[in-house]
Order: C-alpha cells, then sequence, then structure tokens
C-alpha cells in the first residue's frame, strides 16, 4: 500500500534536494517562512534513506485528508499547506556556466566558500609550468604514474592524483570532480555530486574553485598522463624551460 510522506526543508539547504530531482512523483511547495516543502506518494526504504541526509529536514506521515504527523510522533501537528505543488525536476534545474576556455574564469557557483571545520587530504596541485616541468621530466616513473596534468596558457599547471609531488603552489581537495582549496568547504553544506549535476560536469572534467567561489571548468581532454615524454612534449610546445 502506498506510503504518502511530505518533509519541510530550510530554503538555506534548497541546493540539497538536487538528489531527488530524477525521482518519479516528488513535488515541491514554497510555504514560505524560510521553509519549502517536499511531498510525494510512496515512501520507500531506499528514498526515506535519502530524506534523512537532507540537512535540517523535518518528515512527516501524510493521512488521508492531508493531515501530517512528524516522524516519531504518533498524533498529527497539523495540515499539508495549502501551496502550489510542482514537479522537483521542473522548480530545480541545474544553470550550466558559460562557455569558457580552459584557464578562464566563469560564473560563480550558487553557494559560499568558508572556513571548513576539518580539512580534507590533498589530491590536486596547482603550482607553475615551469615547477612541474622541472620536476616531471627527473621524477621516477613510479612517482608520475598516479598522476594527471593539465596546464595553461597563463603558465599555471594542474596536477592531479596523490601522493602529490613536493612542489610549492596551492593545494585542494577534489571530490567528484569538484575542488576546493585545503581547510575551506560550502555554506550550505552541499554534495559535491550535486555541485557536479548542477555544473553539468562530464566524466573527467574538473571544477576548480578558489577562495571567492568563483570557479575554472577544466575539461577532461585537457589532461595528460604524467610521464617524462609527456612532460617533456609540453615543455617543447610551449617554449618553457625548466
Amino acid at each position: 500500500m502506498p506510503t504518502p510522506w511530505a518533509l519541510a526543508l530550510p530554503r538555506s539547504a534548497a541546493l540539497s534536494a538536487g538528489r531527488l530531482r530524477l525521482r518519479p512523483g516528488v513535488r515541491v511547495g514554497d510555504a514560505g517562512e524560510g521553509n519549502l516543502w517536499l511531498r510525494g506518494d510512496d515512501l520507500t526504504e531506499e528514498l526515506d534513506l535519502e530524506l534523512r541526509k537532507l540537512p535540517g529536514a523535518r518528515r512527516f506521515a501524510v493521512g488521508e485528508n492531508g493531515e501530517i504527523t512528524e516522524v516519531g510522533r504518533r498524533i498529527p501537528g497539523g495540515v499539508l499547506p495549502n501551496v502550489s505543488w510542482s514537479p522537483l525536476s521542473e522548480w530545480l534545474r541545474p544553470r550550466p556556466q558559460p562557455a569558457a576556455l580552459s584557464g578562464l574564469l566563469s560564473s560563480r557557483v550558487p553557494v559560499r566558500i568558508v572556513r571548513a571545520g576539518h580539512e580534507q587530504p590533498a589530491n590536486l596541485l596547482l603550482t607553475t609550468l615551469v615547477e612541474w616541468a622541472a620536476y616531471a621530466t627527473t621524477a621516477p616513473m613510479a612517482r608520475l604514474r598516479p598522476l594527471r596534468f593539465a596546464v595553461a596558457a597563463d603558465g599555471r599547471a594542474l596536477v592531479w592524483g596523490s601522493p602529490l609531488p613536493p612542489l610549492p603552489g596551492r593545494r585542494y581537495a577534489e571530490r567528484d570532480g569538484v575542488a576546493v582549496p585545503c581547510g575551506l568547504g560550502w555554506d550550505p553544506p552541499v554534495e559535491p555530486a550535486v555541485l557536479r549535476e548542477l555544473l553539468q560536469l562530464q566524466a573527467g572534467d574538473l571544477a576548480l574553485v578558489d577562495d571567492e567561489g568563483a570557479c575554472e571548468h577544466v575539461e577532461a581532454g585537457h589532461f595528460a598522463r604524467a610521464s617524462r615524454a609527456a612532460a617533456r612534449a609540453t615543455v617543447e610546445a610551449t617554449g618553457v624551460r625548466p
């Protein structure tokens, strides 16, 4: 028998509902006062697990006449708000950033970058082509094998993998193709997979986010497997001498 459900979500956590966009039957309504409401006609165990992950959410069972009972209580505490309900897939749509060349700033992601409570391990290094070429053309293959690199026209080099080489530069923590400077995080908390969907990253693409939230989109095709031969070819192509 279907189990109708509803959920009240703080507006500040609206982006976290992106993980539910492609689920059939999920609707959204704006009740004002800083809250959004989600509802559906059948609560499965899998869906309930996803709802539990939404930050600040209050979950309800919905009765035949629209009365709502908060999870963990036995007595209804009200009724569903009288709002206009829309499919979540239409209400929350990814907004692609403008097309841009690699290494150029584009649109900003719609969340703030703040100091995080804990630091994620670094697996991305932003350094210079001079530093990277000097290292890569002499480093043992065992140190290069786990790495990929991309080079920008302005002389910057991105090294992606672990362990990172001991070079000067800015270190980033990358998850699901979204990289932020080590020690920083998102406010409100947003799963990287949600940001990846909103930024429309393809497999192997990278979104490099700076301290102010500005995002650079580096396509997968700009990365090459790290090797001495690849480093030498880059040096020859750019004219840079380490």
